[in-house]
């Protein structure tokens, strides 16, 4: 008990001397008593219970800062809500090798050169700050979600108060874990800070809409922030890397942006020993921007441009595009069913094609479901994620028959789908993800529908008619409590193939006009 005991007073004293960056006064014993420590006593000895400031202006009264550290406190949330943050910082952590922020509890600055990313709710990255002798964490997301000051145990939440205090706690305490199951490379790693530089930009998101729309967008917003206002453009190709995910990888960096530098996929648990012992840190291109018209239209242009590129290159592939280019019109069915679904969408799609081509002989028909990453199989992941939309596929492909050309994009690639994407006259999808590839990066037009309890959000578009509400039945069932806003519904297939087809009429009416 005594030894015990005294390996966890050594455990603590360790792990304050880190935090203070006493780091000469640990010795071996230290580290060998702080690794030792159970998961259990971690959360317990090292961890505690965090204490949580929900809200910026609640640590106005607060007594674990002084009013100097309050005031710097607000200055550093303050510029992180500038929406060139995140580029400023991409730029100093490429040109500097760190990043710097004003610092709270000294004078000058503070700086990061050390990093630690957790697997939580798609991805967090703790990038840590060295103040004096004191540290602070800085946390990423889509954007930068708090600050955590581990030697006082205090957590700020920037995201006015969205986040769950126990979601909190349980982050801390996995952020603390990895950093003593890695702590002896840590300390070895900070031996020599001169020779720290930036290993690699992580973009990377298991939902190819966060991946689009939150990463890359802020990649790009990087992008452009470097060619058109600081007028740097050499600073985007001194990248020194790219990682992503497995899971994660839904358009190559590398390939979109024609970037020299190595792009790596990596397993999740590997990503903070592979940048440890490459003496680096990592910086998620995070952004809580509201991104300009002009941006947007610049990376969907590119994005389009590559994608139709890289399938051209396969002559197989490049083959079966031609063969869509001589269809018309080219029509888009979005059918994934994961959540959210149309409940009639194979007899609807089947009803659709059919009625179309007694007006245009010549249509084509895409049919767009789950999505696997540049890094996946795309026919394992059919076998092994997109089962249900496989199955669909060829339902409706059977039911419209031999005669109409059907694209199956089951389980392709961001890249494929967006070649083809670009390629489509009219589409119907649910109104959510299933309309990024084709309305938000490729500009289409077309209709959406969507539950009546399930706002379209994020996922407006002035180029998409949404069925009314009037002609949805919500699906309640004994699990619908259960999935919230996510219950799918019944449409009569008759109603959306007349709405579908007066839509599709109005608008290659209006297309051809503006031609003549």
């Amino acid at each position: 008990m005594v030894d015990q005991n005294n390996n966890i007073d050594l455990a603590i004293e360790c792990w304050n001397y880190y935090n203070k960056d006493f780091l000469t006064k640990i010795n071996d014993f230290h580290v060998k008593a702080l690794q030792g420590l159970s998961e259990a006593d971690i959360d317990k000895r090292i961890t505690g219970k965090v204490k949580i400031f929900k809200d910026i202006d609640e640590i106005k009264d607060a007594e674990d800062f002084s009013e100097h550290e309050k005031i710097q406190i607000k200055k550093i949330y303050t510029i992180t809500k500038d929406q060139n943050f995140s580029n400023k910082m991409l730029e100093m952590a490429i040109t500097k090798n760190e990043i710097k922020l004003n610092s709270i509890f000294g004078q000058g600055l503070a700086s990061c050169k050390q990093s630690i990313y957790l697997p939580l709710h798609g991805g967090k990255n703790f990038l840590r700050f060295m103040d004096g002798n004191d540290s602070f964490y800085i946390i990423q997301r889509f954007n930068i979600t708090g600050i955590y000051f581990p030697s006082s145990n205090i957590f700020i939440d920037f995201k006015n108060g969205h986040s769950r205090n126990s979601n909190i706690q349980k982050h801390i305490e996995k952020l603390n874990r990895e950093t003593v199951r890695l702590f002896d490379k840590i300390i070895q790693f900070l031996t020599d800070r001169n020779g720290i530089s930036i290993y690699a930009l992580l973009v990377s998101f298991f939902r190819p809409y966060h991946f689009f729309n939150d990463f890359l967008s802020s990649l790009h917003s990087f992008h452009y922030y470097l060619n058109h206002i600081v007028k740097k453009p050499e600073v985007f190709n001194k990248i020194p890397g790219i990682i992503s995910l497995e899971d994660g990888m839904f358009y190559s960096i590398k390939s979109l942006y024609s970037l020299p530098c190595e792009e790596q996929v990596v397993d999740v648990n590997d990503v903070n020993e592979i940048v440890l012992e490459n003496k680096g840190f990592i910086v998620l291109p995070s952004s809580n921007k509201h991104y300009p018209e002009q941006e947007k239209s610049e990376l969907n242009n590119l994005l389009v441009k590559r994608s139709v590129e890289n399938l051209l290159k396969d002559p197989k592939q490049a083959k079966k595009f031609n063969q869509l280019k001589k269809c018309f019109p080219v029509l888009w069915f979005g059918i994934c069913g994961e959540r959210r679904s149309w409940d009639e969408k194979v007899k609807g799609v089947a009803k659709i094609v059919r009625e179309v081509q007694k007006l245009y002989p010549n249509v084509g028909v895409v049919l767009d479901g789950l999505t696997s990453t540049e890094a996946q199989s795309e026919k394992k992941f059919r076998r092994q994620y997109a089962i249900d939309d496989t199955r669909i596929a060829k339902k409706i492909i059977k039911r419209i028959g031999p005669q109409i050309p059907a694209f199956n994009l089951i389980g392709s690639t961001s890249t494929k789908k967006i070649a083809y994407a670009s390629q489509v006259d009219f589409f119907l999808t649910s109104y959510s993800t299933d309309t990024m590839f084709v309305a938000h990066i490729c500009g289409k037009h077309g209709v959406a529908h969507m539950n009546t309890l399930k706002g379209t959000g994020q996922h407006e578009h002035p180029f998409i008619y949404k069925i009314p509400n009037k002609y949805i039945k919500n699906i309640i069932d004994d699990g619908s409590k259960r999935k919230g806003t996510n219950v799918s519904y019944s449409m009569n297939p008759k109603s959306v193939c007349s709405i579908f087809i007066e839509e599709l009429q109005k608008y290659l009416s209006k297309e051809h006009s503006l031609k003549a």
